[in-house]
């Protein structure tokens, strides 16, 4: 659902040169659900358009953010010019921030305050980035955090219930304790280690660590480990074909007053 009664919640303002950042950040945006202007995912719709007027529309009457990728290039060029004046315009009337800037290097944006923060793609990842623009839009942003984290891993271990794992592993088990329930078409609770029906009647001791994710009996999986069942169907939760996200109680509760939106 987008906020704001906006066709979009995120607009993309970028020069050329720096698509494949935008174009990254927008697959990944879509795929977590979020409304997205990206000149690629509407080529049917712009072709035979007045691009001067739809950009006008859409930069400044129908997104809640526009996200600019600031460069040199940027600021050479004539429709980013265009694109910032309209969302600088919008901003100007808005009563919070609108303009979301990613600084690719040392370029300034006109007309935008000093005091306005930029996000740095020179030390922050295309996932980090889009962990904190689904935080900004109130959505989950657990999945693209568990994949910063695998993108900044730098291949260092510790040991956690015994097991060898990735340095940033246990923070992913710690962080799956506190999603107890998968949202499919309804809410519904995960099943823990231990519980999955391929185990039967065999009651799982302190040893019987998951092999996969580290999880100890009775805690949660980490979302993807090839162990998780389905609370849905029984299935192999990574391979069913349910579509799942790891939920909170305060999502859920999100999730059922907006009728699973």
């Amino acid at each position: 659902m987008v906020a704001d009664n906006k066709e979009f919640e995120i607009a993309l303002s970028f020069a050329g040169e720096d698509r494949k950042f935008a174009q990254r950040l927008a697959e990944l945006l879509q795929r977590n659900g979020v409304s997205v202007f990206y000149d690629e995912f509407y080529r049917p719709e712009l072709w035979g358009k007045d691009l001067y007027q739809h950009l006008q529309e859409i930069y400044r009457d129908k997104c809640r953010y526009c996200v600019v990728f600031v460069s040199e290039t940027y600021l050479l060029k004539s429709w980013t010019k265009h694109e910032l004046k309209q969302a600088q315009a919008r901003a100007f009337e808005a009563d919070r921030e609108h303009i979301l800037p990613i600084r690719l290097d040392d370029s300034v944006l006109p007309g935008l305050n000093a005091t306005i923060g930029y996000v740095d793609l020179r030390t922050s990842s295309i996932e980090e980035i889009g962990a904190i623009l689904l935080a900004k839009l109130g959505q989950p942003s657990s999945s693209l955090d568990r994949e910063a984290d695998r993108k900044r891993w730098e291949g260092d271990y510790t040991d956690y219930n015994g097991r060898k794992v990735a340095r940033f592993w246990p923070k992913q088990i710690e962080r799956a304790q506190h999603e107890p329930y998968y949202l499919v078409t309804k809410a519904y609770d995960r099943v823990r280690h231990g519980d999955e029906k391929y185990w039967g009647r065999k009651k799982l001791t302190a040893k019987h660590v998951c092999h996969d994710c580290a999880a100890l009996p009775g805690q949660f999986h980490v979302p993807g480990c090839d162990m998780g069942e389905c609370p849905a169907c029984s299935g192999q939760l990574i391979g069913c074909g349910c579509i799942h996200e790891a939920a909170t109680k305060d999502r859920v509760v999100e999730w059922e007053e907006g009728d699973g939106e």
